[in-house]
Formats: C-alpha cells, structure tokens, sequence
C-alpha cells in the first residue's frame, strides 16, 4: 500500500472477472485501485485495468462501464492498435462506495475483500460494469501515447459527495468537456447539448441528481445569474449558440429577410448589464467610411432602443441593444424586447447599407428608400 496526502493506492495485478447487464464474462487484468479522501472520509474509488484491443472493442460497442458515444471524448487522429495494452480508468459509483465503505473498519481490507468477491460473489455489484464509470482510456504505442478522457473526468462522480461544490461549477466542468471534445469546431447549443448531459448524469446518479439539479435544469449562482438566464431564453426560442472560450459572450446567427449574419450576446456580471450585437456583415471600405457614418447617423435619428455604431479603424458596422438590471433582473420579456428590436433593426436598414458599399447612391436618398422623407 502507498499512502500519498489523501490518496491510498493498492497494486493488485490480478484477474478479475467482471460482468455487464446481460449476464456476459468479462475478464480484465486489475493493476491498482486507489481511494480518495477527504476529512478522512472516502469520496471515490478508482480502478484501474488492462485489457486487449478486442476487449476494448467489446467494451466499447456494448457501452460497459457507461461509456456511451455521448460521454466519450476528443480522440486525435491516431487509432488503437493490436498488440499493444489499453489501460482504462474507471471510478465507483457514489451510492455502491457507500455500501462498500460501510462494510469496513479499515481500509486497508477493501482490496482483499474485491479478490474475495471475484472468486467467492461474482453476483457482487462491486463486480458488475454498469456500477463503474469510465474515466480514462490510454494505450502507449511505440512513439507515443494516445487516447481520450470521457465526461466522469471532468464532472467526476465523487463532485457530489463534495458539500463544497456548486452548480456553476458543474455547469463549467461540462461546458469544458464540450469544448475539449470537439476542439474549435464545436457547435451547437451550449444549454440544449448541457442538458442532454445532465439526463446521463441523471440515469446514472438519479437521487443524487433529484436532489442537486431539479429537473435536469442548471441552477446558476449569483455570479452568472444573467448569462444562465440569457443561455435559457436562447435555448427556449431555439436558436443554437455557442459560449467564447473563458468569456460571458454568446455567438449565434440570425436569418433575417434580407441577409443572414452574426451575433453577440455578452452578459456584464459584475455590472449587471446585457449587451446584444448585431454584426454587418460586410466590413465598410475606407472610401466609403464617411458615406457611411452619414448614413448610420440618419438612421440613429429617431430610434427609441438601440443605435447603430461603426468602428472608423476596421469599418466594421453592428446595432447594439443593452439594459443595466442593478437591484433588478433580467426577465425573458426584456431579452425578447433587445433582441428582436435589435434584429429587426439591422434587417430593415441592411439593404440601405449594401448599397452604400457597392452603389454610388447619397445616404440621404438611402434613408428615404426605407424611412420615406425625414
């Protein structure tokens, strides 16, 4: 046994003998198992095994040790071979760690009692996969190593044996095995496809998650309260969104009449204020900047919520729709208002703009075009 701060870790290098929901034999070699505490108390426990690339293919098509598809990460480009040992670590459901730490005075005597079940309780649950979690699959090939990290890594069971946890926290963990899993290509809604997540948590942990997460909904802190509701409404209205790597800022499109274009949602917590961007999307050429501002001030004249505003340097031109919500929140009905005012905005005056950049036409007889006479 070597004992390291608050892990203890036991070599086992034996068979054991393992089974799925269908009764089926699956024999692995067992290299450690380790437990990890916290006050002295057990909160996971983790095993690691061996098996060969035709037991990882069976593992693998029949989602034993609950990796199914949904909860397998980013594998590069390299692929398992024949011939070479595939080491997968795997970590103890919370409710089953409780009902085997319960047997035991001390520790020490949970690796004897796993050997014992192997050969004396092979009905144990200890012994059958769907109580174990997949956290990790490796194999070391001749000039490297490869392999991925699965959902449990980053929202590990042992999160919820943790009074300290949040769930912001756990919103996070998922968010980032999303980004992780599909690198910068990753698309989608980051609160539809979280969601889906917490129903797998949910099947695996159910009272846990009853209890943590009610409904399979996030329950955002105080520190994020406008970007979840923001995430929410989107999500809600079914428009797909993707959150910026370490910002509060959504991206999203948006098909308008005229043109379709980009977006931003960027929740201010600190100052309690949402901000949405509607983008142009063409940049304005320097030649015709001023025809532009122009343009862009004769729109701005008169418009309730809202402005257009142009950076001189880039030419990039956007509408912008914010509200502060100090000593107030933030309601779906506010977020409609900005949102769809600030769309429809830039769809009406679109046109106008498009032919400043490629027509020779003034901007006051652009502005008549859409307004009618100011």
């Amino acid at each position: 046994m070597n004992k390291e701060a608050d892990i203890i870790s036991y070599p086992l290098n034996v068979e054991l003998n393992f089974h799925d929901t269908y009764a089926s034999s699956l024999i692995v070699s067992a290299l450690e198992l380790t437990i990890n505490l916290e006050s002295n108390n057990p909160i996971e426990c983790r095993l690691s095994i061996q098996v060969d690339l035709e037991q990882y293919q069976y593992i693998e098509i029949n989602t034993l040790l609950n990796l199914k598809p949904n909860v397998r990460g980013h594998f590069k480009e390299k692929q398992f071979l024949s011939g070479y040992p595939i080491q997968i670590k795997s970590t103890l459901r919370p409710d089953v760690l409780a009902t085997l730490v319960n047997q035991f005075e001390e520790l020490e005597s949970i690796p004897a009692y796993l050997l014992n079940l192997n050969q004396n309780q092979p009905d144990n649950p200890l012994l059958y996969t769907e109580n174990w979690l997949c956290l990790s699959v490796e194999q070391q090939q001749m000039d490297s190593k490869i392999g991925y990290q699965t959902l449990w890594h980053y929202v590990n069971p042992s999160l919820f044996n943790q009074a300290s946890i949040s769930n912001r926290q756990i919103y996070d963990r998922i968010a980032t095995f999303f980004k992780d899993s599909a690198q910068a290509s990753w698309t989608g809604s980051v609160k539809a496809a979280t969601e889906e997540i917490l129903k797998e948590i949910n099947q695996v942990f159910e009272e846990l998650i009853d209890e943590n997460f009610p409904e399979s909904d996030i329950e955002f802190t105080e520190s994020s309260q406008i970007l979840g509701t923001v995430i929410k409404f989107f999500t809600d209205h079914e428009w797909p969104v993707i959150q910026l790597p370490d910002e509060s800022v959504l991206q999203l499109t948006f098909q308008g009449e005229n043109s379709q274009w980009v977006c931003y949602a960027e929740a201010r917590e600190l100052e309690q204020e949402f901000i949405f961007y509607s983008v142009f999307p063409v940049n304005t050429p320097e030649d015709k900047r001023l025809r532009m501002a122009e343009f862009l001030t004769r729109a701005n004249h008169g418009l309730i919520l809202g402005n257009f505003e142009m950076d001189l340097d880039s030419g990039e031109v956007y509408y912008k729709t914010s509200i502060d919500v100090k000593n107030d929140h933030l309601s779906f009905a506010l977020i409609e208002r900005l949102v769809y005012t600030n769309v429809l905005a830039l769809d009406r005056y679109l046109p106008g703009m498009m032919a400043i950049i490629y027509g020779d036409i003034l901007p006051v007889d652009a502005i008549t075009q859409i307004d009618g006479k100011r």
